[in-house]
């Protein structure tokens, strides 16, 4: 549940997975809440808890440009791809995206970290010497 998308898909790993991660931790440490966890036993029959966690991974960290972006990164010949792709197909009305930069109820600055620290694409999410500039850390 700490991985990152990349690290998921056996993608390429960087250190830019690290920061994901990081950013999971942030989110654990501050919020109490880890977002990825869920009760297996309370799963319905068949349903994978890896689906869960990326189909939470994209609704709270994804767009159709980073999506886009991390499939890139991916490659062509990566058989998660087709994963990534149903499981975006699948938000709609019934079952809504909820993205992390629109909870209004956690602080800003720390809100814009995190989804720097978690942007799908990872070539795009934020480095560590940078976050460390970030105001949310240095105010």
């Amino acid at each position: 549940m700490w991985r990152s998308p990349e690290a998921h898909a056996r993608g390429p790993i960087s250190k830019a997975s690290d920061i994901f991660s990081f950013g999971v931790v942030c989110i654990y440490a501050m919020l109490k809440e880890a977002i990825f966890s869920m009760d297996e036993s309370q799963l319905p029959e068949g349903v994978e808890p890896l689906s869960v966690i990326l189909e939470r991974q994209l609704s709270y960290f994804a767009n159709a440009e980073s999506l886009n972006g991390f499939l890139a990164y991916l490659g062509d010949e990566n058989p998660w791809c087709n994963a990534f792709k149903t499981l975006w197909e699948g938000f709609n009305e019934r079952n809504p995206r909820k993205p992390f930069s629109m909870c209004q109820d956690i602080d800003k600055d720390f809100r814009d970290l995190v989804c720097a620290l978690m942007h799908f694409d990872p070539p795009k999410r934020i480095t560590a010497e940078t976050a460390l500039k970030h105001p949310w850390f240095t105010r």
